[in-house]
Formats: C-alpha cells, sequence, structure tokens
C-alpha cells in the first residue's frame, strides 16, 4: 500500500492541472502557469519527505565521505541547467526589469519543453507501482525481470525523479512568479493570445 500513497496524490495533482487548463481558457494563463509549477514544487517537496518516511531512507549514508561528493556533483548539476536556460541565473534576481522579446520567446518555449519533461516523470510515477503490481501476478517473470523488491524498486526511482523534477519546478515557479510582477509587452500578449486558441481549440475537439 505505501507505494500506491505517492500515485494517489499525484492523481489528485493531474486533476487540479486539468482544472487550471480550464482557469487559462478565461485569459489568466501566466497566473494559471505559476500556479501549475508553484503546486508541482509543494508536490515534489512534500513527496520528498513522505518517501524519507514511508521507505526509511537511511540517514546515515549523509555521513559516508562519499555522499559529499554526491551533493557536490548535484549542485553542480543544477547549476549548470540555471546557467544553459534562457534568463540564465537572472531568474535568481528580485525583478526581472526588461525582458527582450527573443528572450521571452526562448522562455515560453522553454516552458512547453520542461513541461513535457514534467509530464513524462509524473506519468512514470504514477505508472510504475501499478506495472510492479501486475508483474507480481507473474511471479517467474518478476524475479528474472526485477532484481528487487518492489518496494525497492519504487524508492529507488523515487528518489532520482523527485531530484530531477524539483530544481525544474522550482526555477519554473520563480520564474513566473517574478513575470507576474512585471506587466506584459505586446510579444507576450500574442504568446498568451496563442494559448488561450490552442486551449480552446483543444476543448472544441475533445466535445466532438
Amino acid at each position: 500500500m505505501n507505494n500506491y500513497i505517492i500515485t494517489i496524490l499525484l492523481a489528485i495533482l493531474l486533476f487540479f492541472h486539468r482544472s487550471v487548463r480550464h482557469f487559462m481558457t478565461t485569459g489568466k494563463v501566466k497566473e494559471a502557469f505559476c500556479a501549475l509549477w508553484l503546486v508541482d514544487t509543494i508536490f515534489i517537496t512534500c513527496s520528498v519527505l513522505i518517501s524519507f518516511v514511508l521507505y526509511n531512507y537511511s540517514l546515515t549514508a549523509w555521513f559516508d565521505w562519499q555522499m559529499p561528493i554526491f551533493v557536490i556533483l548535484y549542485v553542480i548539476a543544477i547549476v549548470i541547467f540555471l546557467l544553459i536556460t534562457p534568463s540564465g541565473l537572472q531568474v535568481l534576481k528580485k525583478t526581472f526589469l526588461d525582458t527582450p522579446n527573443a528572450l521571452l520567446q526562448a522562455e515560453y518555449r522553454f516552458n512547453d519543453t520542461l513541461g513535457l519533461v514534467r509530464n513524462f516523470f509524473m506519468t512514470l510515477l504514477f505508472v510504475l507501482p501499478i506495472s510492479l503490481e501486475i508483474l507480481s501476478i507473474f511471479p517467474r517473470l518478476a524475479a528474472e525481470v526485477l532484481l528487487w523488491s518492489k518496494t525497492e524498486v519504487c524508492s529507488a526511482v523515487y528518489f532520482v525523479i523527485f531530484l530531477i523534477l524539483l530544481p525544474l519546478c522550482l526555477r519554473q515557479a520563480l520564474f513566473w512568479l517574478k513575470n507576474l510582477q512585471t506587466p506584459p509587452t505586446e510579444t507576450e500578449e500574442i504568446l498568451l493570445r496563442n494559448y488561450r486558441t490552442q486551449l480552446r481549440f483543444k476543448k472544441r475537439n475533445y466535445r466532438f
């Protein structure tokens, strides 16, 4: 049952994602993006804490001589990720004073890309425990495919995915929080209008 707690919470999160899409059609696209990434960040943070409780991650490993090396490498990876993003380290500043149109368009494309990455990993989080449960129906096949138990597989995969998603979601949440502090430019208005149009067309297609 422990393996399904994250899945249940994720199902609630996915329902929130769908409700936010309806909110976007009313014209509040920037606000919707900000809410999505903020809630995703909170979900990932809470899931990390829940995973520590459910899977009893060993805290003594932090005192191993190898652990500081992994922490340093992880921090370096986050810094490199921030550097290669369109706004770079500017996302850590208090506000965006003047965002060039080309940079703004790149940020919106980057937001779409990270959205696809987030959706893939969240789908994996949702499907993994269900797939392992189905696989357990066939003990011989499970013994050949899995080298670890279902709990060990879930705990390891969850931990890795959370380490990947946390900086992604946090960065996007910071960007949209700062973006809300400045009025949209003419270019951004066009981008926002395109998002609303695409969502309305999708909604009509679902009805038909």
